[in-house]
């Protein structure tokens, strides 16, 4: 079934390596998928002052110059949710709802950013440099199907950004993650602001959500045959879950009733 596209301005912001610009539809005018700092046309920004905070503050700007004032539902991918929270923390009178796949909820979510960022710069470079020359290394660690299509994707999306941004976002996102209050600030902003959350079939574990951000979420959706590289995979699926999401918040704002049954 194919969902209309939703009347809500979207604003999508991608995880930790690429982009989600396949996301998009040919002549979509209310999505808009902003670039973080270190990454795509953003690339040569200085990697020393890449953080958390930072990019809240850019992806924030980038909202105003494409959008004006207007509210907008953001999507985050990934080590993305991270942004999101802290987007919708401080600026709530602009974050009409969020909605988050395979995002880092918790510490225990950022499985890359951990891995990459006690590593010095040379480690990271040596490690960026052997997934481009096998990109289909990390498809296989998500059980991606080896196509020529999944294959040209995740080779962009490792030449999307340098070694020195990945080692930034990693160690920032660690830091960000790892404080003991991070889960509280997630379940307070699901709290204050409609919070839906997607899921790949392949990533079960992350479905076990843990006190008190499971009873934050409005809803929660999978989606079949993929896992956390779901918009990689399956970016038309990803898509029709936003735009039926955004469909639900649009109906919320027009009755003033909770979001309720999507996705179970």
């Amino acid at each position: 079934m194919t969902v209309q596209p939703s009347a809500l301005p979207i604003v999508l912001v991608h995880g930790f390596i690429g982009h989600l610009q396949s996301v998009g539809r040919h002549g979509d005018t209310g999505l808009f998928a902003p670039d973080l700092l270190g990454y795509g046309r953003f690339r040569d920004y200085p990697a020393s002052a890449i953080n958390v905070g930072a990019q809240v503050d850019h992806v924030m700007d980038q909202i105003d110059r494409a959008m004006g004032n207007a509210r907008v539902l953001v999507v985050a991918h990934s080590a993305g949710a991270t942004i999101a929270i802290r987007l919708a923390q401080l600026h709530p009178s602009r974050i009409a709802a969020l909605l988050i796949a395979e995002g880092n909820l918790a510490a225990s979510d950022a499985f890359l950013a951990a891995r990459l960022g006690p590593m010095s710069l040379p480690d990271v470079q040596d490690w960026l440099g052997r997934m481009r020359n096998d990109p289909a290394r990390l498809l296989r660690a998500d059980g991606v199907p080896i196509t020529e299509v999944n294959l040209t994707r995740m080779g962009d999306w490792l030449r999307y950004q340098d070694a020195a941004a990945l080692h930034q976002m990693a160690r920032s996102i660690l830091l960000e993650t790892v404080t003991p209050n991070y889960e509280l600030a997630v379940s307070k902003v699901m709290r204050q602001t409609p919070t839906g959350l997607i899921f790949g079939a392949r990533s079960p574990h992350k479905r076990l959500l843990a006190e008190p951000v499971r009873s934050a979420i409005v809803s929660s959706s999978v989606i079949a045959d993929s896992g956390h590289l779901l918009p990689l995979e399956a970016p038309e699926r990803f898509r029709e879950e936003i735009d039926r999401f955004a469909a639900r918040c649009l109906d919320q704002t027009a009755t003033g009733a909770l979001i309720a049954g999507y996705g179970s």
